[in-house]
């Protein structure tokens, strides 16, 4: 399968690496507020990527009369960053770049850790709010790959959020 036209759901976290690197980048939507099918469809997308997104069984059904789908496999917005990777590496049938790609991010990233040793054990929350309505906070749970990656690095997740 031609691998031209792709289509993600979801965050848009890798834009800047693929801008540094010179990659094309993709048509990217968020379903933060539904999925737009017509637009999906009018890219005639050959695969949509959708490894951490929050769509329906209802959206992966409509998606996948426009293209193959590679969705989350359990959890909406679940999908840890090394899951994702795998999943994708198949899809595209890259694998083995996507096996080396994750070792490289797992050594960076204990490289990381080891200079700052004072992060061990430290607990963070990752916290949201709407500039429009000051009067509510929310808190990313473990699930999600923020939080991830605060204890990627050694940090804890409180118990308030837990």
């Amino acid at each position: 399968m031609k691998m031209d036209r792709r289509v993600f759901l979801g965050h848009a976290s890798a834009a800047a690496a693929l801008a540094k690197i010179g990659g094309k980048q993709p048509t990217r939507y968020s379903d933060a507020d539904g999925t737009p099918f017509d637009k999906v469809a009018a890219l005639k997308p050959d695969l949509i990527l959708a490894t951490n997104s929050g769509i329906t069984k209802d959206d992966y059904a409509k998606l996948s009369k426009i293209a193959p789908v590679v969705a989350y496999p359990d959890q909406p917005w679940g999908t840890s960053w090394q899951q994702s990777l795998d999943l994708v590496g198949k899809a595209l049938g890259k694998s083995t770049e996507a096996a080396k790609l994750k070792t490289d991010t797992e050594k960076s990233i204990k490289t990381a850790v080891a200079k700052y040793p004072a992060l061990k054990g430290k607990s963070a929350a990752w916290a949201w709010f709407t500039p429009t309505d000051l009067s509510k906070a929310s808190f990313y749970t473990t699930i999600d790959n923020r939080p991830r990656m605060l204890e990627a690095f050694g940090m804890t997740t409180p118990s308030f959020v837990t």
